[in-house]
């Protein structure tokens, strides 16, 4: 495999609307395979692309001072703001890693981070298909409180998703694919907020002690699994490493085209502005 280079974009600490805007104008006439780490400066709730913003209750969501937010990318909820770390990762179709299989495009990106993880001295696993394939059975068959999880984007678990050694979801992945670009994006907590999903959710108050139970069972937050913290800086030098080493891409440090700013001030006006 030869070298490939990619462009290494700012870290990004804006609003939730600004970087879902910015993910999305990579999805638009990619030339360059690029990556771009962010973390958003406020908290927000970003709800899948399917989801209807009536499963929180918003009043309570506002007073907290979360913004409402619908991305195009994965099916469930994703608390957003300082604590949950995100990785983009846009390829144009002639990439090395770039893949037409939906599924197995997540592979080499899910190896990259159980590698990284190792780096980091966290034990973890790459999901394969079967057992993406059985956990959603599980979920199908289990009680409505057990229901309820599949609310949350960590409460369900998908194939090539990393996970801790005792089975929780640990880093959870999405895809979008236009006009031939692959987009795909990795986010993580931290620590794991689970009765603050359940505290946010338009449910009866009964059942919420049996969600945060049940999400506790599947999600945990990286420095929970490391017993110890660990920096933005060693992270992402853990995963250039990973990235350098298992596929010989080297990140070289660029910027936004004038072209992709404009087009993602005119997405963000366009489809993310707060709900809320």
């Amino acid at each position: 495999m030869s070298r490939e280079r990619w462009r290494l974009l700012p870290f990004n600490n804006e609003v939730s609307g600004r970087q879902l805007a910015l993910s999305e104008t990579l999805t638009g006439g990619l030339e360059t395979p690029s990556l771009y780490w962010y973390e958003a400066a406020q908290p927000a709730l970003i709800l899948g692309a399917a989801q209807q913003p009536a499963i929180l209750d918003l009043e309570l969501s506002r007073q907290a001072g979360y913004t409402v937010y619908k991305r195009t990318s994965g099916g469930a909820l994703v608390m957003a703001g300082p604590g949950f770390l995100c990785l983009d990762v846009a390829l144009p179709p002639y990439s090395v890693l770039a893949s037409r299989d939906v599924t197995r495009a997540y592979q080499w990106f899910g190896e990259c981070w159980v590698d990284t993880l190792a780096r980091l001295g966290v034990s973890s696993y790459l999901v394969e298909p079967w057992e993406a394939r059985q956990a959603k059975l599980d979920l199908d068959s289990a009680s409505e409180t057990g229901q309820l999880v599949k609310l949350v984007c960590f409460g369900t678990i998908s194939s090539y998703e990393v996970a801790s050694e005792d089975g929780r979801k640990l880093v959870g992945l999405a895809q979008v694919k236009r006009r031939g670009a692959s987009l795909l994006q990795a986010g993580f907590h931290w620590h794991w907020p689970g009765a603050e999903f359940a505290r946010l959710l338009a449910l009866p108050d009964e059942k919420r002690p049996g969600l945060v139970a049940d999400l506790a069972k599947r999600a945990v937050g990286l420095e929970e699994v490391a017993g110890r913290t660990i920096g933005f800086a060693e992270l992402t030098a853990a995963f250039e490493a990973s990235l350098r080493e298992m596929f010989d891409i080297e990140l070289v440090p660029g910027d936004w085209t004038e072209e992709e700013l404009a087009r993602s001030f005119e997405l963000q006006q366009e489809k993310f502005s707060p709900l809320t």
